[in-house]
């Protein structure tokens, strides 16, 4: 769900040091894990009443909610902030107690502090009082979670939006890999864009956005409607590492890249030693190099260049997916399914029984 590729035992044993059946948050994140200490404490410091006494003192322009600047207002003038600062940014303290990333925390997120210090603290957990709701309180109904710009947003903006948070040059391409096409299809339907929009933090109209990708994408939303250039240069990557060892990439990484069979390749490497071999130029690598290491690691393994070859290889059966659970109109079901330029409907021909490389003219005129 997440979009974590790599390995989840090894990554579970290393959390639970291979001796606990559960981990928590501390296991993952040792600095926030210090700032909420840091916060709960000083909280409990003001208020022994816990976080409902805090609450009550927390200036709120809604009833029920609390934005960022109303935070840091209150943490200032009651002196919870400390001199020095928490472990970690004010704004990541908050955005952990903002359980669905709406920009403002509710009561109910902010007693998270109450169970925080009871558990790490050993502070006694307050009693919540126990008031029955009346039906004619208007202020429990549930604000919209993501209050959509009336600006139109272009292609572009949403590209450097990802390339911001995703890591520069090429950073669309991870945030497809890891967050947008989670199914690996190749393609986004409308309720998948949209998961993907909320996934990644993109607050606008997802819908008008997936119109221009699609437009842009020859009717499906794919990677090369996103980010052209990076699109581009995962296909030149590819065919100048075939071409350089007259094989798969996977003979390229064994043959290149990892000669010495140590199982990665670091970005300075990567950066230093494949524009000679390749000829192509550092920036296109860049590009190559931010898909290719989906969560930051700063390596890349020899696993990774697989997606160079399943990259757009599932959109025909998206395609053929698509059609299949369309409603059917008249005179629809007789209709070959149209095919975006450039996407290839699955076929089967001699050359991919006996696995040759090369598709000739008779091959495809044989080819159903």
């Amino acid at each position: 769900k997440m979009g974590f590729t790599g390995n989840v035992l090894s990554l579970w044993k290393e959390l639970t040091q291979g001796a606990r059946e559960s981990c928590w948050l501390g296991d993952l994140d040792h600095k926030l894990t210090r700032g909420l200490d840091q916060l709960a404490a000083g909280l409990f410091k003001v208020y022994k009443g816990g976080a409902r006494q805090a609450w009550e003192e927390v200036p709120k322009a809604w009833a029920t909610r609390m934005n960022f600047h109303e935070f840091m207002q209150w943490a200032e003038e009651q002196a919870i902030i400390r001199s020095r600062g928490f472990a970690v940014s004010n704004r990541c303290l908050f955005d952990a107690l903002d359980l669905h990333g709406a920009g403002t925390v509710t009561l109910e997120e902010f007693t998270f502090l109450d169970h925080w210090a009871h558990k790490r603290l050993k502070k006694p957990l307050p009693v919540a009082p126990a008031v029955a709701p009346s039906k004619w309180d208007v202020s429990i109904a549930p604000l919209p979670e993501i209050i959509k710009s009336p600006k139109k947003r272009s292609i572009r903006e949403l590209r450097s939006f990802l390339e911001q948070k995703y890591g520069g040059p090429g950073g669309a391409g991870r945030a497809w890999r890891v967050a947008m096409d989670v199914k690996g299809r190749g393609a986004l339907s409308p309720s998948d864009f949209g998961s993907a929009c909320r996934a990644v933090g993109w607050k606008h109209d997802h819908l008008a956005m997936f119109r221009l990708l699609k437009a842009a994408g020859n009717g499906l939303v794919r990677f090369r409607a996103l980010d052209p250039e990076t699109a581009e240069a995962l296909v030149k990557f590819k065919d100048e590492a075939e071409g350089k060892c007259r094989g798969p990439v996977s003979d390229f990484w064994a043959q290149c890249m990892d000669p010495g069979d140590a199982g990665a390749m670091s970005r300075t490497e990567f950066l230093n030693n494949l524009p000679k071999i390749l000829g192509m130029p550092r920036e296109t690598l860049v590009r190559v190099f931010n898909v290719l290491d989906p969560t930051d690691t700063g390596w890349v393994a020899g696993v990774e260049l697989q997606y160079l070859e399943t990259f757009e290889s599932g959109l025909a059966d998206f395609v053929a997916e698509r059609e299949q659970q369309a409603p059917l109109l008249s005179g629809a079901a007789n209709k070959e399914p149209m095919l975006p330029t450039g996407v290839l409907a699955p076929f089967n021909v001699p050359w991919q029984v006996t696995n040759r490389k090369v598709l000739s003219a008779q091959d495809l005129r044989i080819s159903p």
